[in-house]
């Protein structure tokens, strides 16, 4: 449909010619090597989890060289790797602004249930119950003869407000792919075909790979076509009955029916 890192790339290269009146060393330094699908790949994927933002930086990429000559000061490498984290989630909040407002949304959602007691629950689109069991637990420590096992228990664990907030966002992006996959699975069983998965890799045999696509696409279609977000929501008020939630983004006008004539979907 569209190349996301030659977008990402453009938009990165704007925002740094904006910002060359203030910073422009790092601007130029880390536009010249940085801003490029290599240098930013890694920060892309994982960026829709809201804990990117203060993990980035932690781990800069290794000094940057030119004919074998640094074109970044190794002291200077921590503050530019912030720079450059900064740089890039404000781009992606530009280019995906509806998938940055859905996250967002979530994370409110789960803040506001887990401070008022409850853990999250949701039920996903094939009827699976998910429940967050993320708790303030102490450890406690059971010696025996050979040696010390670490228990710890949920029971009457005040809830961890911070971490279910954080973890939602992921946990209910991956529910919904992994109903994805089980609803490839059951479409392929249907068909007589062998189909195999871990994790986001489909498998089938060579000789059933057109057929694996056309029912990747047209599950992802038929799932993506449900209003999850407005079903997530009915689920929050029905579950947690008098919390006050705000109402989900509204829905993009994309025609989801483009993904089934797309050659590129699933890799």
């Amino acid at each position: 449909l569209k190349d996301i890192w030659a977008d990402q790339q453009s938009i990165l290269k704007t925002m740094s010619e904006d910002l060359k009146d203030t910073i422009q060393q790092q601007s130029d330094q880390w536009r010249a090597f940085y801003a490029e699908r290599g240098g930013i790949g890694s920060m892309i994927n994982p960026a829709q989890w809201e804990s990117i933002a203060s993990s980035l930086p932690s781990d800069p990429p290794p000094v940057p060289l030119l004919d074998g000559v640094p074109l970044i000061h190794e002291d200077d490498l921590y503050s530019m790797a912030r720079f450059l984290s900064t740089t890039t989630l404000d781009s992606l909040g530009e280019m995906f602004s509806g998938a940055k407002n859905t996250m967002a949304w979530l994370a409110e959602c789960a803040s506001i249930i887990a401070k008022s007691g409850n853990d999250v629950e949701w039920t996903t689109p094939l009827g699976l119950p998910v429940v967050q069991p993320y708790r303030r637990s102490k450890p406690t420590s059971v010696l025996t003869i050979q040696h010390s096992i670490t228990l710890r228990s949920l029971e009457d664990s005040p809830i961890a407000t911070s971490r279910q907030r954080s973890a939602f966002p992921p946990n209910y992006v991956h529910s919904i792919d992994g109903t994805h996959m089980m609803m490839t699975c059951l479409a392929m069983n249907e068909l007589g075909l062998t189909f195999a998965a871990v994790h986001d890799s489909f498998w089938a045999h060579a000789g059933h790979i057109p057929v694996l696509n056309k029912v990747l696409r047209n599950q992802f279609v038929d799932l993506h076509s449900q209003p999850l977000l407005g079903d997530l929501y009915s689920q929050f008020k029905d579950r947690y009955n008098g919390l006050v939630l705000p109402s989900p983004p509204e829905p993009h006008d994309f025609d989801l029916t483009q993904i089934k004539e797309s050659d590129y979907f699933f890799n």
